[in-house]
Formats: structure tokens, sequence, C-alpha cells
């Protein structure tokens, strides 16, 4: 007798505490958000594991840029660990735009090697680089960046000779910097335009020959 009014309240206490079903909506919002849970962790060592590589490369540019005994330490550096570099970049890229820690390494991977990575890369993958961190530089409304970005990408198409290209960067960027009174980036993007005119007019010249006759090459050229 006992067990069965034991029975009857556990069953009362039931009802009156029990969780309704969850709908389905329900159901695929907890599922999302343990699926965002179980990866966590490995997002997490992934953007230390790009945050780090990002300051080695900010380590390598530091040395390189003092100069002297230190330059080499800086390239041989960069060398040691230009694989993880790049890999560290690629996933920041990959990630900008769902995770806002992602986006701003992104945005800051050019600037930590602005001295060292003209040695290693070549002007269309610094292409790839600067458009990546200047579409990341525009999520995160950092208009200097942007207006960095836009005059590297200057730079790199002024080394491939695509000229057009080159004053249609620095032009943004100049409108840019002129527009938040970035003096620097304005200085900066009138030295890469005139830099730019005067190549356009050079190549429409006729170069002047060599000894051998054969023409001056007017812009760099890259295979």
């Amino acid at each position: 007798r006992v067990a069965a009014l034991v029975a009857v309240f556990v069953a009362a206490v039931g009802a009156v505490f029990a969780v309704p079903p969850l709908t389905h909506e329900e159901l695929a919002y907890n599922q999302k958000k343990f699926e965002v849970w179980r990866q966590f962790p490995d997002q997490l060592a992934k953007h230390r594991f790009s945050s780090h590589y990002q300051s080695v490369l900010h380590e390598a540019d530091a040395l390189y840029e003092q100069g002297g005994e230190w330059l080499k330490k800086g390239i041989d550096l960069l060398d040691l660990e230009w694989q993880n570099i790049q890999n560290a970049q690629v996933w920041a890229r990959r990630h900008a735009e769902d995770d806002r820690a992602a986006c701003e390494l992104c945005n800051s991977f050019p600037d930590a090697g602005k001295y060292v990575l003209n040695l290693r890369q070549h002007p269309r993958e610094r292409i790839r680089w600067n458009e990546a961190a200047l579409e990341a530089s525009r999520t995160l409304n950092r208009r200097k960046a942007t207006a960095r970005h836009l005059i590297a990408l200057g730079d790199s198409y002024t080394d491939l000779g695509e000229i057009n290209h080159a004053i249609d960067c620095y032009e943004q960027a100049l409108s840019l910097a002129s527009s938040i009174r970035d003096r620097r980036g304005e200085a900066d993007a009138r030295s890469g335009l005139g830099q730019a005119h005067y190549l356009a007019n050079v190549s429409v010249s006729r170069p002047m020959p060599r000894g051998d006759g054969s023409p001056v090459a007017t812009a760099a050229s890259w295979s």
C-alpha cells in the first residue's frame, strides 16, 4: 500500500514539473550549439596557432628592419617558419567572415611582414594577401588599414606592370585617406600615383635600345 502511494505521489509530481517536449526548431538550435561547443577547442587552438605565427612574422620583419647582423637573422627566421606563417594566414582568411578574431588577424597579416614579405612572395601572392586584408578591414571599419591595403595593392600591381590597376588602387586610397585626414596615407598614395603615371608615360614611349639593340625594360617583369 505504501509503495502504491509513493508511485501515485511520484506520478503527480512528475506531471506538475514535467518538461514539455522540444520543438523541431529548438532541437535544431540545441544541435547547432552542441556542434559549436564541440568544435570550440579545435578553433581556439587554430586561432592561437595563427596568432602565434603572425607574431613570428612580425618578429622576423622587425629583425630585418634593424639591418646589419640582425637582417640575416630576420630572413633566417622567416625561412624557418615560412610554411607555418602561410598556413596561419590561410586559416585567418578562411574564417574571417564568421570569426571576428580571425578577421582581425587577416586584416593585420600583411602589415606584420611589410618588409620581409617582398623577399618571399610573388606580387600575385601579395595581392591575394592584401585583397583578403582589404575585405577584412572593411568588415571591421578600419579605414586607415583599408587605405594601407589599397596602397599595397597598387605597389604589387606596379611591380607586375599592371599600371591601370595600380592607378585605380592608389586613387581609391588617396580619396579615402583624404576623407579621414590620414596624412601618411595621402603621401604614400600620391607617391604611388606619381610612380604609376611616370611608368605609364614611359611605357607608351619608344624604349631606348641597349648597346646590343634590345629594348630596355620599362617596368619590373615577373614570370
